[in-house]
């Protein structure tokens, strides 16, 4: 994958194992990822100020079968690819921790779902009772 260096995208390739090719970045804010990517060994940076040896270096990778597969390698061992899961999974776990410690909490906001449900509830049923009359 020839791209900048939004974390995002690295994202992305590492959990499914593919090589990087980071050709710019935005200083500051996206620096840190492309050391990440060399610290991992799976890309390398060439600024996109010379086209040509971007080329040369793409055509390198694809002749060299084990470099290729070494950096697949350490994308795979770099990403993470349940990582939205787990954070998914953690939400879900700190909010059933929150409602165990605020019980009190717990039972307002149900009597204000369960009055908001009877008050949908009640609308429907008129407007299927007006909608029958007519």
């Amino acid at each position: 994958l020839v791209t900048k260096a939004g974390p995002g995208t690295i994202a992305e390739a590492a959990s499914v194992g593919l090589p990087v090719l980071l050709t710019s970045f935005l200083p500051g804010q996206e620096e840190g990822n492309v050391d990440f990517v060399l610290e991992h060994k799976f890309g390398e940076y060439q600024s996109d100020n010379n086209p040509p040896l971007i080329a040369h270096k793409i055509c390198s990778w694809l002749q060299d079968v084990e470099h290729l597969h070494a950096m697949s390698q350490g994308a795979r061992n770099a990403g993470n690819p349940h990582a939205a899961e787990d954070i998914a999974r953690r939400i879900g776990t700190s909010v059933l921790r929150w409602k165990e410690l605020h019980p009190e909490e717990e039972e307002e906001e149900h009597d204000h779902n369960h009055d908001c449900h009877d008050k949908e509830l009640r609308y429907t049923l008129n407007s299927q009772i007006s909608q029958a009359s007519c």
